[in-house]
């Protein structure tokens, strides 16, 4: 529009119109009449994600909460970037991308502090001086990631893992990884959290050992990455490794700390 014209415009708009974007639109909406940005899939990387947050309230008058960015994720979703990521050429620049993505979804599913304040830190960096937490306009702040997933057992969750579903020590495809997982549901889940037609909470437990190190994407079929011949029965899933308070290298799920901030109820 021309110069001058942008509120004669704005307020010509419905209030409920709705405008489904690439993320071309990260930079170039610029909106008083926006005040929900929502995102299906992972952001690729922090830049995205704060872009996309500030779609939201450009006026900077709005009362805190009234504005919301929702991300909605599923490991589907997690396991197509994977896959983008796995598909450029450069090694250095997939490395760059998949570290990229892991920061945040460790961001999102597993925080352990005020997303804003991580945020602040996080591109502030040196200069970072802590405003204190938002109280409570943001997931983490309203204990809304600890109903992510609902209550299950560390111990019997190990126990699935180990025994069912990567048999023999052996990576197992990651549709097969999610299959087995479904069928043994109920082994693990606390008998009043057990999933049932919507898999939301098994989606995000999913995520959460992902981002924990606890279980881990990777490939077997290394002449495949850096084309676009790289595609998901490709893609498997490994046991993670960790390091213990001794410096030990041991299996991930065997660390204690690794579970910290899962709701697990053993």
């Amino acid at each position: 529009s021309p110069p001058g014209c942008e509120d004669d415009v704005e307020s010509e708009l419905p209030r409920n119109q709705i405008t489904v974007a690439t993320s071309a639109a990260n930079a170039g909406i610029s909106s008083k009449l926006c005040t929900k940005s929502r995102h299906k899939g992972l952001p690729p990387d922090f830049y995205d994600l704060v872009q996309e947050m500030g779609r939201v309230d450009r006026l900077l008058s709005a009362v805190p909460g009234s504005n919301k960015y929702v991300v909605h994720i599923s490991l589907n979703c997690y396991a197509s970037l994977f896959i983008r990521c796995m598909r450029v050429k450069s090694p250095s620049e997939r490395r760059i991308q998949l570290m990229n993505i892991h920061r945040v979804l460790r961001f999102l599913v597993t925080p352990d502090e005020c997303y804003h304040t991580h945020i602040e830190r996080y591109f502030e960096e040196d200069s970072f001086v802590s405003r204190g937490d938002c109280g409570d306009f943001c997931s983490y702040c309203k204990g809304d990631i600890e109903s992510l997933t609902g209550l299950f057992s560390r111990k019997l969750l190990i126990s699935v893992l180990t025994t069912e579903v990567f048999e023999n020590g052996k990576p197992p495809l990651f549709k097969y990884f999610m299959k087995k997982l479904k069928e043994h549901k109920e082994a693990f889940f606390h008998v009043d959290h057990v999933p049932n037609l919507k898999m939301r909470s098994l989606h995000a437990l999913c995520l959460q050992l992902i981002a924990k190190g606890i279980v881990q994407l990777d490939t077997l079929e290394a002449p495949k990455i850096g084309t676009d011949k790289f595609g998901v029965k490709d893609v498997v899933v490994f046991l993670g490794n960790g390091v213990d308070d001794d410096g030990v290298t041991m299996p991930a799920y065997s660390i204690r700390s690794k579970w910290k901030g899962l709701t697990t109820y053993d």
